[in-house]
């Protein structure tokens, strides 16, 4: 054991000497938050002082089980917001010894928390936990048994299919290698364990609202299933496209696997009611040339250095035949989050995009462009990967082989721009990536291989099973461009999408200095720029988040007003 491990599990020393041990052994690291820390409490003073409405009984529970500066001032952020509103919030951290993420709250007015060593296992515990994971691993094995895990009210198999794909960078682990099934082994004793503490916060808590910002992988998804199964609504907070905005999303029982930035059947239909507007037309088209063209650094990890082409420079730059019809396939992050979202035709990502490029190896009436997406480069970059070879390139080579010329790999870091194959291509086909909310905008026959993000509302293909699916890639120079009306359906859900669900910041600043260094522990951070309780109001961004807390009916936030 390290001495960093010691001190941290020792209950025997205090959190002050690991606080210094760590910083006088990370000063980089550690030093740099002290200062935003000091320069965060001058400017959160008011908060501190502000004199808390009446109670309204009700409890707001923040699993804070990450060290990101990022994450922790914007559950700090929604927490002032509902505080303000009488809410008690009570936060929920990894452990004591850590106490940076303790004082950030601290110094935001938030006071009350509760950690996970609180709630240590028995024996007898840890007994049941083992027991019941050698009888799971005793069974038949495979990728279905393991997806179909649950322990109580808790689903672990995506949780632990995840974090392997996610630890080893691949789409497509095989369950039965032996390497990959003893981590699946050595996972199930501590998942279930979490089940156990997550059931046990839960009782302790009693919680009427989570706020988190991750409520899957195999730290926060057991929490955030059994609140769910025990009707304890849950916000679900990601950043979307836009640097200074966040998404919202209240997930229940009907909404846990939907996809974080889809648009609710009844926020699609609020929309829809509106008077559809030239200027509403025109804010579309706008976003998309801000999203394609760099007005926002998160969208610049995925659009980095592209521009505008033509579909005869498309064809040209890629050796296609201008003949031929162009089908591009927008390949996902095959190890990222998408297992948790909707239902796939394939068993995961990686099977999918090996089945996608079989079948438009075996098509030639069209030319193929298999995209690989951008945030592969940003990704490996973060994670300290760069050297680690692309999982599709690996996938397409092993079971696919040598492509025929008219199936051509586009590299993540092509300068062809997204909006570019939207105008200029014939087909686009996905699982549930973005592209899904956008490529139909333009008339492009948009096909999906699974539900989640945009399907089944009038505006894209759709298939049923995976035979519908590739019977579809077989005969795909057949299928129609969109009608007027469902061109108009698409622009209609891009506007709810990309304009209307935005929560635009005001009393806070989002500063993303640096994308892909992890080492830099201020490169994703928040400034508070409101100076008073008035101010504040004043800005409306936190009063309008409360409000559409309070009312459960809705399942996204939504602005209705942008372009009207």
């Amino acid at each position: 054991m390290s001495l960093r491990d010691a001190l941290l599990t020792s209950r025997f020393v205090p959190a002050a000497i690991f606080e210094l041990y760590r910083l006088g052994r990370y000063p980089k690291r550690v030093g740099p938050l002290y200062v935003d820390l000091w320069r965060t409490r001058r400017k959160a003073a008011f908060l501190r002082q502000m004199t808390a409405p009446a109670s309204n009984g009700k409890t707001v529970f923040i699993p804070s089980l990450s060290t990101r500066l990022m994450q922790i001032k914007a559950e700090a952020m929604l927490a002032i917001a509902l505080k303000r509103r009488g809410w008690h919030p009570v936060v929920f951290l990894a452990s004591r010894k850590d106490p940076i993420p303790r004082r950030y709250f601290e110094v935001f007015g938030i006071t009350d928390f509760v950690y996970y060593d609180d709630f240590p296992l028995s024996a007898e515990d840890k007994a049941t936990t083992q027991a019941e994971a050698d009888r799971i691993a005793g069974g038949t094995v495979t990728t279905q048994t393991v997806k179909n895990l649950r322990f109580g009210k808790a689903w672990l198999g995506p949780q632990i299919i995840s974090t392997i794909s996610r630890e080893t960078y691949q789409g497509a682990p095989d369950i039965t290698n032996p390497a990959v099934l003893a981590r699946v082994v050595e996972m199930l004793p501590e998942m279930i364990e979490r089940c156990l503490i997550a059931e046990r916060v839960m009782e302790a808590v009693k919680p009427d609202l989570i706020l988190t910002n991750e409520p899957n992988y195999a730290f926060y998804g057991p929490i955030i299933d059994i609140a769910i199964a025990n009707n304890v609504e849950v916000i679900h907070f990601t950043m979307p496209w836009r640097d200074d905005a966040f998404n919202f999303k209240r997930l229940v029982p009907s909404t846990r696997r939907f996809h974080p930035s889809s648009v609710a059947q009844n926020s699609f239909e609020r929309v829809r009611q509106l008077d559809w507007t030239p200027a509403m037309d025109q804010t579309v088209d706008e976003v998309f040339q801000v999203r394609s063209y760099g007005g926002h650094r998160m969208m610049s990890i995925n659009q980095n250095g592209v521009r505008p082409f033509a579909r005869e420079e498309i064809c040209r730059e890629l050796n296609l035949d201008p003949a031929k019809k162009i089908a591009v396939v927008f390949s996902h992050i095959l190890w990222d989050a998408n297992l948790f979202y909707g239902d796939d035709l394939f068993e995961n990502m990686g099977e999918w995009l090996v089945e996608t490029v079989k079948a438009a190896a075996a098509n030639p009436a069209v030319n193929w462009v298999i995209k690989l997406h951008p945030a592969n480069i940003f990704k490996l970059q973060r994670d300290d990967c760069v050297t680690k070879e692309i999982n599709d390139l690996q996938l397409i080579r092993d079971h696919v082989g040598d492509l025929p010329p008219h199936v051509f790999i586009l590299a993540p870091d092509s300068p062809i721009s997204s909006l570019s194959f939207y105008q200029g291509a014939d087909y686009i086909i996905t699982v549930r990536g973005t592209v899904s909310a956008e490529a139909p905008c333009f008339g492009v026959p948009l096909l999906t291989a699974g539900t989640g993000r945009a399907d089944h509302l009038g505006f894209t293909v759709d298939s049923e099973s995976r035979e519908e699916y590739l019977d579809r890639l077989a005969h795909i120079q057949d299928i129609p461009r969109l009608s007027d009306e469902q061109v108009r359906l698409a622009r209609q859900h891009a506007y709810a999408a990309f304009c209307c669900r935005p929560w635009v910041l005001r009393s806070f600043r989002v500063d993303l200095r640096s994308l892909t260094d992890a080492s830099d522990v201020l490169g994703w951070n928040m400034h508070l720029v409101a100076k008073s309780e008035d101010e504040i109001d004043r800005f409306g961004d936190l009063p309008a988040f409360a409000e559409w807390v309070e009312n459960p009916d809705q399942i996204d936030y939504l602005n209705l007003d942008v372009a009207r």
